[in-house]
């Protein structure tokens, strides 16, 4: 994220402010349509000033400046660049000058435009810390950091310099050296909270979570913490399975009328993880208030839901879910789940299936979606999801031959046969599995192997029916065929 670049607007503050008995009523109609964010207007009554008096240097700044909030950047130097040109010494137009080139792309010329009006007034606070900006936008980390040292080391305002700076560092992804900045922060009262934030967020990014918790826990032990450092360590609390403290500390906060999306989504999460499923739906629905469309929120709501065994309630939201993220994995498992209690056989099928085809799923999905699509026989499977069940990693006899079974059912037999004979390599005993290799190689049109497979199956299982009618029927045809 790119930080905000202030600009400076002071008519009092210009050095060759232009006096204006007759228009000054004028200039301050533009100055209100610029504060109420009518720029249009504004730009209409500055160019009339400069067309009455093409040297006024404050209509000239003020127009510059309206044309750059109207997303005029280009327009924006030339009417900067005059009045800069008219008021050389003026610091405030140099600094908006800087801006609006700054916004155009010109690096180079934003620099040296703070910097002079650095040079013009090195106590414009502001241009330095847009110069600052500007020069880590650079990536002239150590540039940026030397410009700020006159407000670091003054101490009326080194906190504010040490927290602005830090923020600039974390757009740049420099957290390590942001965090020693918003530590210095903290030692500004005013500023304690929201650079202890800060300073968590940093060391979280640097993947020492631990040490994160440990310096808001030491906030919150000087009894000084903010909502948002209470609100942050309840979140910690969530993310590293520490429910217990997370409920304790965000319910003392929704008590005390904090009310956001982040702290009703972790403490939703921490009543889930604590088997409270009723608060933790409650919990999530507050946080969806924030966020209608929050695919993982919807996610888990629909999955505390499920725990209740309330499936209706958990279809509509994980469905909802996945109208967000297609690829929410963890809504098609549960939604799985539902339609299994809900005895919805070809749903369950085409939840897997969507989970494979996104090549998310793992052999346990497969192993599902084999037995499930079993009881479903009327359901044709996609060529990815069918390409899968061929490639099957396993040893496992049962598997592999209710993959070869599935095979058969979706009327892939030379696929079945060669997954039917992996089986038999590990379970050649097996009668259902010779019985099917049966199947698959009748299919094929390869009668006598089939027979062998029939006559092996009602030979292991003398009571199994099915084999010995197949081997009948197989039998008669090949009599017909040989018949002349």
């Amino acid at each position: 994220m790119v930080a905000a670049r202030f600009l400076w607007i002071c008519a009092a503050a210009l050095a060759v402010a232009t006096a204006l008995d007759a228009d000054e009523p004028s200039l301050e109609a533009g100055k209100a349509a610029f504060e109420a964010g009518d720029y249009v207007t504004a730009m209409g009554v500055f160019e009339a000033l400069i067309g009455a008096d093409p040297g006024n240097a404050e209509a000239l700044s003020w127009l510059g400046c309206a044309q750059l909030r109207a997303g005029r950047p280009q327009d924006a130097v030339v009417s900067l660049r005059e009045a800069a040109h008219l008021a050389p010494r003026d610091a405030v137009i140099r600094s908006n000058l800087g801006n609006a080139l700054a916004a155009t792309g010109d690096t180079d010329g934003a620099i040296a435009s703070y910097r002079a009006a650095l040079v013009a007034d090195p106590t414009l606070d502001d241009a330095r810390y847009n110069l600052a900006l500007t020069l880590v936008e650079a990536g002239q980390i150590d540039a940026a950091t030397t410009e700020m040292g006159p407000l670091l080391n003054d101490p009326a305002k080194s906190g504010p310099a040490h927290q602005r700076l830090a923020g600039l560092l974390v757009s740049a992804g420099k957290h390590r050296a942001a965090a020693s900045h918003y530590q210095a922060a903290r030692s500004s009262p005013e500023l304690a909270g929201e650079a202890t934030v800060g300073l968590a967020r940093c060391l979280i990014a640097m993947g020492e979570t631990e040490r994160a918790i440990q310096t808001l826990e030491e906030e919150t032990g000087h009894g000084r913490a903010t909502p948002p450092v209470r609100e942050l360590l309840g979140v910690l609390y969530e993310s590293t399975g520490q429910p217990a403290k997370c409920i304790e500390v965000l319910q003392s906060l929704r008590a005390e009328g904090q009310d956001t999306f982040e702290l009703h989504r972790a403490l939703g999460s921490a009543q889930a993880q604590a088997g409270d499923y009723a608060e933790a739906a409650a919990s999530f629905q507050r946080a969806l208030a924030h966020r209608p469309r929050d695919a993982e929120t919807e996610n888990n709501l629909g999955w505390a839901y499920a725990q209740q065994l309330a499936d209706d309630k958990a279809e509509q939201h994980l469905v909802a879910a996945l109208e967000i993220e297609p690829a929410l994995v963890e809504a098609r498992r549960t939604l799985v789940m539902v339609y299994r209690r809900q005895g919805r056989t070809a749903e369950v099928v085409a939840q897997l299936e969507a989970i494979l085809a996104a090549q998310t799923g793992d052999d346990q999905d497969l192993r599902a979606l084999i037995r499930a699509s079993l009881s479903s026989p009327d359901r044709k499977l996609s060529d990815t999801t069918v390409k899968r069940v061929t490639e099957i990693q396993t040893t496992d006899p049962v598997l592999l031959g209710a993959a070869g079974a599935l095979l058969i059912q979706q009327a892939r037999y030379s696929e079945a046969v060669q997954l039917l004979r992996r089986a038999l390599e590990r379970s050649n005993s097996d009668a259902s599995l010779h019985n099917n290799l049966g199947v698959a190689l009748e299919r094929l049109g390869q009668l006598k192997d089939a027979m062998v497979e029939y006559r092996t199956a009602h030979h292991l299982r003398p009571d199994m029916v099915e084999a010995e009618r197949n081997r009948q029927r197989v039998e008669d045809m090949l009599a017909r065929e040989a018949a002349p």
